[in-house]
């Protein structure tokens, strides 16, 4: 029998946030029907994989990280806007539903990861060691320990890297439909909670770094 989890997860997990029903349904329903098929894109074959499972456990745990050392990291940002920072995790429950969904029974090798997805990673390194240079590995490090513990030891934690990586490259590429804070208030509270959002962004793009690396 293949992967299931309630329909309604997402649409209600929205609705905490402040969202109404309607558009937390409809951000719900155009996350799984064009940001996921993105990520189908970037690993083809993901269809055959753990996919769900990983994604479901990666950004649960960063979730409930985040917000903490995000305040951690920005002292003085209160505890509502700390939690943008979970936002990037929070919006691939929908995705983790349609990969379930999709999940076919017969199980086959990890997919590869896409030569745009290759090159986002490449980038990605040098965009994270930029902004982080001030807290060397410490937090990366962290981080990576902590997925791999909540992966365990079944799980290929490499491949659950390059799916979390390919959920945020996804998002990126659709960016611009996603409920991203900060950017169409300039008042101090939504500026505030869009630095947050563009940390946790960064912090979940290292732990897939860390995950990935050989």
């Amino acid at each position: 029998m293949g992967w299931r989890t309630p329909k309604d997860e997402a649409v209600e997990a929205f609705m905490e946030l402040g969202m109404p029903r309607s558009a937390a349904q409809s951000m719900s329903t155009l996350i799984r029907q064009q940001v996921t098929p993105t990520v189908d894109r970037l690993l083809p074959g993901i269809e055959r994989s753990p996919a769900p499972q990983s994604l479901l456990l990666t950004s649960t745990a960063l979730t409930q990280v985040l917000p903490d050392l995000t305040r951690d990291i920005q002292p003085g940002l209160d505890s509502t806007r700390a939690t943008s920072s979970a936002l990037p995790c929070i919006l691939m429950l929908p995705m983790v539903l349609e990969l379930g969904a999709r999940q076919a029974a017969a199980a086959g090798p990890p997919p590869v990861p896409s030569p745009s997805l290759a090159q986002a990673e490449a980038t990605w390194r040098r965009e994270v060691d930029a902004a982080f240079t001030s807290l060397g590995r410490e937090v990366r490090s962290m981080l990576g320990r902590l997925l791999r513990g909540v992966l365990g030891e079944q799980t290929d934690t490499q491949w659950a890297g390059w799916v979390l990586l390919a959920a945020m490259q996804a998002m990126d590429v659709h960016r611009d439909a996603l409920p991203i804070p900060g950017r169409t208030s300039q008042t101090p509270g939504a500026q505030a909670a869009g630095a947050a959002f563009q940390l946790g962004r960064l912090l979940t793009i290292a732990a897939g770094l860390e995950l990935v690396r050989p």
